[in-house]
């Protein structure tokens, strides 16, 4: 009886368990897992994968079956370089995944800072532009379209009441015209003067407010054009006196138009370069007088004492010895040219280098005479400048004249 008892309790008991290990039985292995793969850092690349699936930047996600052996391979784009993997991949070589799990790897590619990437500089400059007329209201731009604020010295009404220097400060005035003394008579200034505030100018066309050698240095200071500290109370006065002194008249003989500037819903274009790319926060001519000699200055630092264009009289009438930075470019070989527009000039139907040369600007200097003979095909029209952008055969470094003789200056 004893026997028979203990023999069921064994039946039982194996029972039991074998009900117990059928309930813990595994569940279906999944079949798919899910690889991911970002890119990161200062610059980008590409990831691919063995078995395909993963093409980055295009398609970074894909499904394999598991236990698939995944292998990725990263290549940086042209100036780049790959900085490594994080996530599930490590090192800065391919990587290979087994795929029992999702899994995310992330790669890396920060810019090559010891690889030429600039295959060309093309330089031109425009003029009679102050940094407050066109960016005087840049930080009020960085502001309302989610820059960070930076620095800037533009027009103070613009800066903000707090954080970076410079902060807010009023409007720039400057003295205006006595209304007792209207023209012909000159411009008066003197205590019954009213203020000319800082203003958004209604119009991109304005008459020439003048920057030759006498009307610069009165900008400086109205009442000492040769001071050592600037005052910049002049610009109304002179802009007003070059008004009634021109024949005929301009319009705005009160010289109102100097203290004029513009914003982003004017310079559109402007204001989205200077903010996505760079501009500066000062802007200075190297001389303060007109074109001719800050061009000199522009390619060759120096204008070695010209205030006036070279043959203003006969004691400017010799070229200047300076050399040019063509020169320095050619010495260094590197490859340069000078586009010029000739349009509407004498050179359209005669696009020689020898005519070509009247169109620049390195016409005042003694070498550059030389360019027609000795450098005939570093000097072009810019009609040639496009041929050379959609051929590829742009030089190192080329220069872009302003388009005076067209009138597109």
């Amino acid at each position: 009886m004893t026997c028979h008892r203990v023999l069921v309790a064994i039946l039982i008991a194996t029972s039991l368990s074998s009900i117990a290990l059928a309930d813990q039985q595994p569940a279906a292995p999944q079949t798919t897992y899910q690889l991911r793969v970002k890119l990161e850092g200062s610059s980008t690349g590409t990831v691919a994968s063995n078995p395909a699936g993963i093409s980055c930047p295009s398609a970074c996600t894909a499904s394999f079956s598991s236990g698939t052996s995944v292998k990725l391979t990263a290549a940086a784009a042209k100036g780049a370089y790959f900085a490594g993997w994080s996530g599930a991949c490590k090192g800065t070589g391919s990587c290979t995944l087994t795929m029992d799990a999702n899994q995310s790897a992330t790669a890396t590619f920060n810019v090559n800072q010891t690889v030429n990437v600039l295959n060309h500089i093309i330089f031109m400059a425009q003029e009679n532009r102050s940094l407050d007329h066109y960016f005087g209201s840049l930080r009020s731009y960085w502001k309302n379209n989610g820059f960070a604020d930076s620095s800037f010295d533009g027009l103070p009404q613009f800066n903000p009441t707090s954080g970076l220097a410079p902060l807010y400060g009023p409007p720039p005035t400057n003295p205006g015209c006595d209304p007792a003394y209207p023209p012909p008579g000159e411009c008066t200034d003197d205590s019954s003067s009213p203020e000319i505030t800082s203003y958004q100018l209604l119009t991109q066309c304005i008459e020439n407010p003048s920057p030759s050698w006498n009307e610069s240095h009165v900008d400086w200071d109205v009442t000492n054009p040769v001071s050592t500290t600037a005052t910049l109370n002049g610009f109304v006065w002179t802009s007003a006196t070059d008004a009634r002194n021109n024949d005929p008249p301009f319009y705005d003989t009160n010289g109102i138009r100097a203290m004029g500037y513009y914003d982003d819903t004017d310079l559109n274009y402007y204001y989205f370069m200077a903010s996505d790319f760079s501009t500066s926060d000062r802007w200075f001519s190297p001389v303060m007088t007109r074109t001719q000699p800050n061009r000199e200055y522009l390619i060759a630092a120096t204008s070695q004492g010209y205030v006036y264009p070279v043959g203003t009289d006969r004691g400017d009438a010799y070229l200047l010895t300076a050399t040019t930075i063509f020169q320095e470019l050619q010495n260094a070989g590197i490859t340069w040219k000078i586009y010029v527009n000739t349009d509407y000039t004498s050179c359209e139907s005669d696009p020689t280098p020898q005519c070509m040369l009247t169109l620049s600007y390195v016409q005042n200097f003694e070498w550059g005479q030389t360019i027609p003979t000795a450098y005939p095909n570093n000097i072009a029209s810019m009609t040639q400048f496009f041929t050379d952008v959609q051929n590829g055969t742009l030089p190192q470094v080329a220069q872009i004249e302003p388009a005076s003789g067209a009138g597109l200056d």
